[in-house]
């Protein structure tokens, strides 16, 4: 059995590894928030119950093991709220540390509020108050799992949850590995082993620790320099992955994405590169608007009529899409054929875009023949076709509230000029025209 010095020992090294684990843990958040001075708090916590925790399982040493652990995680989750409030909700504490029914009011506005920050905000993000609190809450309380998985030996769930915690804001922006980063958890997982062997009492006593060091460099070094080039899968985020092609417009996931990918290269015989389009989108269903979705027909039968004088000029472009996945390929509008393509991919007149739905858009090499589109201001004044609005464009709810269709015939007979006839005669007409 360990004599006292050595279970200090134990107890402080524990305590050590779990507050540098919080450390590299946190590491990543610092690229995804501005103003780094929100770390401060979030160290603080993790010292203050580390210590805690340490001095507790020496305190209660003679005590048996569920004892110790209960009475350690319960006091450190005390002294975590307790601080919580000290730093939060202070105004609404007594002595400005012992939490209230009014300070336990502001946590699920912070969450609420944070929520909104990370959905509809870009990295960095500013360090708003709930921001922050949500995030030194969360590692506080990570502080304490780990403080435990360490003092206690269970090192390779302790390397999990680093794993886990560091990589969200990775998950979240979508960015890649950042490699310094996963040299420090590299080397963090290596003492961690280390630890545990030496903590096992049938491992060997006198183990090569040089040959062992040698031996994780290595490996470190050939991860981080090899690692990159090899080709992950189309669900990956880090160099070299595939990206999801995906036409369906969700700004706030788009504002979330950090990079810029190379997805498609392309020739044309136009003076300049045409503008490629994916799909159109005439559905919103309150957050994301969705693709169009039409009747389509084989390539090798065109895209039908343009609607458009026969005289525009045609140009040739060819296209070749790169690491993408998806069931559309980009196009020039308007386009009139299409060539190179297998049977899986068909047309879609009523947009005139080319879709799959068993084949991938990765590696697609093909040509397109399109229109030149480039009216005058005065042609696009005398050409008064395709003013209507489609019926299924100005179809409304059926739970449409009596003040929508009032204010809807309000609006319109504000607009209306006076050489047209009367105003709208039902709530659903009067709507339908304001939505157009």
């Amino acid at each position: 059995m360990p004599d006292k010095p050595a279970r200090r020992r134990t107890s402080v090294a524990a305590s050590a590894l779990a507050v540098v684990s919080v450390v590299v843990a946190l590491w990543p958040y610092a690229g995804v928030i501005q103003l780094r001075t929100w770390i401060l708090p979030i160290l603080f916590l993790t010292l203050v119950l580390t210590v805690i925790g340490a001095v507790l399982r020496r305190l209660l040493a003679s005590r048996s093991l569920p004892l110790r652990v209960w009475v350690t995680a319960l006091v450190q989750l005390l002294v975590l709220l307790c601080l919580l409030t000290m730093l939060f909700g202070r105004t609404t504490a007594v002595f400005g540390v012992f939490p209230t029914l009014r300070t336990a009011r502001l946590v699920p506005y912070f969450i609420e509020q944070s929520i909104s920050s990370i959905w509809f905000g870009s990295a960095p993000l500013a360090p708003s108050t709930s921001l922050v609190f949500v995030l030194t809450a969360a590692f506080g309380l990570a502080a304490i799992l780990l403080d435990h998985l360490l003092a206690h030996g269970r090192v390779v769930l302790a390397a999990v949850t680093v794993a886990v915690v560091g990589g969200v804001p990775m998950i979240i922006t979508r960015s890649p590995v950042d490699i310094w980063w996963f040299v420090a958890f590299a080397v963090l997982v290596l003492v961690l082993l280390r630890r545990s062997v030496r903590s096992e009492p049938r491992a060997p006593r006198r183990s090569p620790v040089v040959l062992a060091a040698i031996v994780g460099v290595v490996a470190i070094g050939a991860t981080v320099f090899f690692g990159p080039s090899l080709p992950l899968s189309a669900m990956g985020v880090g160099p070299g992955s595939q990206v999801m092609l995906n036409p369906t417009l969700d700004l706030g996931e788009d504002l979330r994405e950090p990079r810029s990918f190379d997805v498609v290269t392309l020739a044309t015989s136009a003076e300049r590169a045409p503008y490629l389009r994916l799909a159109t989108l005439s559905e919103f269903d309150g957050e994301v608007w969705q693709t169009d979705e039409a009747e389509t027909q084989p390539l090798r039968e065109g895209f039908g009529q343009s609607g458009l004088p026969d005289d525009l000029e045609s140009r040739s472009t060819s296209i070749r899409m790169q690491d993408v996945a998806g069931r559309w390929l980009p196009v020039p509008y308007p386009a009139t054929a299409a060539y190179g393509l297998s049977e899986e991919w068909r047309a879609m007149p009523a947009n005139r875009s080319i879709v799959s739905t068993s084949a991938s858009a990765q590696d697609q090499d093909y040509t397109v023949a399109s229109l030149v589109v480039d009216p005058t201001l005065e042609e696009m004044r005398g050409d008064r076709r395709g003013t209507g609005v489609a019926p299924a464009h100005r179809a409304l709810p059926e739970d449409v509230p009596s003040n929508i269709a009032e204010l809807a015939r309000e609006v319109t007979r504000m607009r209306r000029p006076t050489t047209t006839g009367s105003p709208p005669s039902s709530p659903g007409s009067a709507a339908s025209s304001a939505t157009r």
